[in-house]
């Protein structure tokens, strides 16, 4: 492999990485069971789960996958009450959060979280400084 290939290479394994890493979160789909039939309801009753467990823990409501979600009460306002796994990088689950009024549950696996961003940041960090050599090379 030429030099310049390998410069090219290396930043396109960057950029794959980095891609996959915060896009892959994203493509997890709400699994939600649920025993409220309106479709609308339902969506609506997600989306303001997403906002009231955002506004306690303030985890992205792009990265909470709901799983749960029913209402507390038949009568509007809507007060929805359910679960929500947070995925951080490449989609690996950290945390679950349970979200019954009057009270949250949030269990955070702060290990995995480390080991996840670490393992992120140790392999990038090492791309990077292999993509500087192989800049310095190519010239």
């Amino acid at each position: 492999m030429s030099r310049l290939k390998r410069v090219y290479w290396l930043a396109g394994l960057i950029l794959v990485l980095t891609v996959a890493a915060f896009g892959l979160p994203l493509l997890f789909p709400d699994t939600t069971s649920s025993d409220i039939s309106d479709a609308e309801l339902h969506r609506k009753a997600v989306h303001r789960l997403r906002v009231e467990i955002d506004s306690i823990y303030k985890i992205n409501p792009a990265y909470l996958q709901i799983i749960e979600v029913r209402l507390a009460s038949e009568q509007p306002p809507i007060e929805p009450e359910g679960v929500g796994v947070w995925r951080t990088l490449f989609g690996v689950p950290v945390g679950v959060v349970k979200y019954k009024l009057p009270d949250v549950e949030f269990n955070l696996n702060t290990s995995r979280l480390g080991i996840v961003w670490g393992s992120f940041l140790l392999i990038q960090t090492l791309l990077a400084r292999q993509l500087v050599v192989a800049c310095r090379r190519a010239h």
